[in-house]
């Protein structure tokens, strides 16, 4: 989720950015400034290129590879006198469940409607406010380029009716009875009043130069595209399962409402952030940082001591949102004056905020995250934290020395560094690692 452009982190994490840029009079969008700093979040990336690479070679190290040993012989999936946070059996099981295309469309729907948000929010944003729809086709739109536009709106017609020709046909439907699927002609009005409007956009995409683009991205009121998104997303998920009947609109409610009060946590945590955060800029902590360090940190090495403490808050309070809201309004004046000017070292910043929190969470046995994966696994929790924290680790310091540490002093770029600790990382595994063998068979 913390990679991911569309995510429920990502209105927090810009969040942050978008504050601490307006209190150092940066000028920039935070969302382009979030998108640079993708390629730097060294752990979240190596963290998935382990997991990736332990699962393709059958290599594990030290706790796991224990615990995979012992399974495979027959001694337990767990070992003896573990304490498991859950306990699942068959029986609860839903009777009826849900189809693939439950969670696919409202995740396409959130990602295309928060794409289509970013636009037209910018492009109001580079027009002064000006029709977005008016002003380009009646006040810009040149005869050729109005029928260029005409068919490819009709071309596009025709492949949503042949795609819904080839779902009905998939699904069998009933001609004879249409209203028994009314919930079906909703959906098609709805996706095809929106393919329309993204072929419209799509066009203005085509037609427009690089730079427009860019400054109407960066113009973006990303916080408003993510609440059309994840409303919307809900609406589409809403009229799925009540519609399909894998739900009734009662239960669906109650699921929604559910996930609303998962959530409270992170509100309260990031409530009380906010207010530590506010408390650091009253007392003008990041300014007595400065004056403390200036002259004596070379600032290449903050990167790699940001990554060092956002790990540690995260791993000692268990939540990577409120130790972003700790760190953000102290670390990035902090790198705004040690090393102005410099975006190489900001963006580095930022990204070892990022990483370091996730990394702290990941390892952090009071983290919600962590006690999830527990009883999703059915597992001793004590013991889950143990099997997973060497390879949070070896992800970890890899991507700390080779890649915070070496791209700060400018020895090569985030791709390259990306690459390096790849190499290092499966070499590791191949030295240390180990397959477990089967047992042979009965």
């Amino acid at each position: 989720a913390s990679l991911a452009i569309i995510s429920t982190w990502i209105g927090t994490e810009i969040g942050y950015i978008g504050d601490q840029l307006t209190t150092l009079g940066i000028e920039g969008d935070p969302y382009l400034l979030f998108l640079k700093t993708i390629p730097f979040r060294f752990y979240p990336i190596l963290a998935l290129f382990l997991g990736f690479m332990v699962a393709a070679t059958g290599r594990d190290f030290g706790p796991m590879a224990v615990a995979e040993a012992r399974a495979r012989k027959g001694e337990g999936v767990v070992r003896r006198g573990a304490t498991l946070l859950t306990e699942f059996s068959e029986e609860e099981t839903t009777k009826r469940s849900g189809v693939w295309y439950h969670a696919a469309i409202p995740i396409a729907v959130v990602v295309f409607v928060m794409l289509g948000g970013l636009y037209v929010t910018g492009w109001h944003a580079v027009n002064e406010g000006k029709d977005l729809y008016l002003e380009t086709l009646l006040g810009r739109a040149a005869a050729p380029a109005a029928l260029d536009l005409l068919a490819a709106t009709w071309l596009g017609f025709l492949v949503f009716l042949m795609l819904a020709a080839i779902v009905v046909k998939k699904r069998r439907f009933r001609l004879s009875n249409p209203m028994g699927r009314w919930y079906l002609l909703i959906l098609d009005v709805v996706a095809l009043g929106g393919m329309l409007v993204l072929l419209h956009e799509t066009y203005g995409f085509m037609t427009a130069s690089p730079t427009s683009l860019r400054e109407i991205f960066g113009r973006a009121n990303s916080y408003a595209a993510l609440i059309w998104a994840s409303f919307l997303g809900s609406i589409t998920a809403l009229l799925l399962v009540t519609a399909e009947r894998v739900m009734r609109l009662r239960q669906a409610i109650e699921a929604w409402l559910s996930g609303m009060k998962s959530m409270m946590l992170a509100v309260v945590v990031l409530t009380l952030a906010w207010s530590l955060g506010s408390i650091c800029s009253d007392l003008q902590t990041s300014a007595y940082l400065v004056g403390l360090l200036q002259g004596s940190l070379p600032p290449e090495l903050l990167p790699m001591m940001v990554f060092a403490v956002s790990a540690a808050i995260s791993f000692a309070t268990g939540t990577s949102w409120g130790t972003m809201g700790i760190l953000f309004p102290i670390v990035l004046p902090l790198a705004h004056h040690l090393a102005p000017g410099s975006e190489r070292i900001l963006v580095g910043t930022i990204s070892s905020i990022l990483a370091g929190s996730v990394f702290g969470d990941h390892c952090s046995p009071i983290s919600d995250t962590t006690i999830m994966s527990s009883m999703a696994s059915s597992s001793d929790h004590i013991d889950h934290v143990k099997t997973q924290i060497p390879y949070a680790l070896l992800a970890g310091i890899v991507g700390m020395v080779l890649g915070d540490l070496a791209t700060a002093y400018h020895l090569y770029g985030a791709w390259t560094a990306l690459f390096l600790s790849a190499g290092v990382i499966t070499l590791f595994l191949f030295l240390f690692g180990r397959k477990v063998d089967a047992p042979p068979p009965r």
